[in-house]
């Protein structure tokens, strides 16, 4: 869902077809997703740290480091115009945030199910020692 929302918006803003404001409700619910995703990153990476599990918690905080390069990126997206009228800055902006929430949500994924994995061998262990 936050692909699509974010792919719905800026093929809609860099086209100059329908420009979208902070306030359209498409950009908040792709805000929300965004946020939500902050969120489950976040405590993935505070996981991995608590539990010693160093690639979750490098992968997932390289997550969250994409996620906040990406929120800059797509505030000044929409704060200069978007359009592609709007100039190099923006387009810039644009493509990085788009370029960095990829690279999070694949992050994320994967630091998720190194922990899935974790949980799996947890109980499978707990299971032949009963």
């Amino acid at each position: 869902m936050l692909y699509f929302t974010g792919m719905y918006i800026n093929i809609y803003i860099t086209s100059g077809v329908n420009p979208v404001g902070i306030d359209d409700p498409t950009n908040m619910l792709h805000m929300v997703l965004s946020s939500i995703n902050f969120v489950i990153t976040l405590t993935v990476g505070l996981v991995g740290i608590l539990y010693g599990m160093k690639k979750v918690a490098i992968f997932s905080m390289g997550a969250v480091a994409c996620l906040i390069a990406a929120t800059l990126g797509g505030l000044l997206f929409l704060s200069t115009g978007g359009a592609r009228g709007s100039g190099g800055v923006t387009l810039a902006g644009g493509w990085i945030m788009s370029f960095l929430f990829m690279l999070a949500l694949f992050l994320s994924y994967y630091a998720t199910l190194k922990v899935m994995r974790a949980i799996r061998v947890i109980e499978t262990v707990e299971g032949e020692h009963g």
